[in-house]
């Protein structure tokens, strides 16, 4: 276990193979503390959509740091004065 070598990416991925795991092991925590504190039932079958979300958002996040363009900002003070609900 402590030898274990992984490929730095899965064929098909983007995502390293320790986010992969990371994201995994986050999702079943996740429902281990739920059933702990907020004494919700495990049902392993919300486990897989929620491990999912967690990838979906990662690569998204990746994605967004790889590009060349940054992020657009919202808080420039030409927005901040033509919002109609400021």
């Amino acid at each position: 276990l402590f030898d274990l070598k992984l490929p730095l990416t899965l064929p098909h991925s983007i995502l390293p193979s320790g986010a992969i795991i990371s994201c995994i092991l986050l999702g079943k925590w996740r429902a281990h503390w739920n059933v702990v504190f907020e004494e919700t039932p495990f049902v392993p079958d919300l486990i897989v959509p929620s491990i999912r979300t967690l990838l979906n958002t990662f690569q998204k996040e990746l994605l967004l740091s790889m590009s060349a363009l940054p992020p657009p900002d919202v808080f420039t003070s030409h927005n901040i004065q033509n919002n109609p609900l400021a």
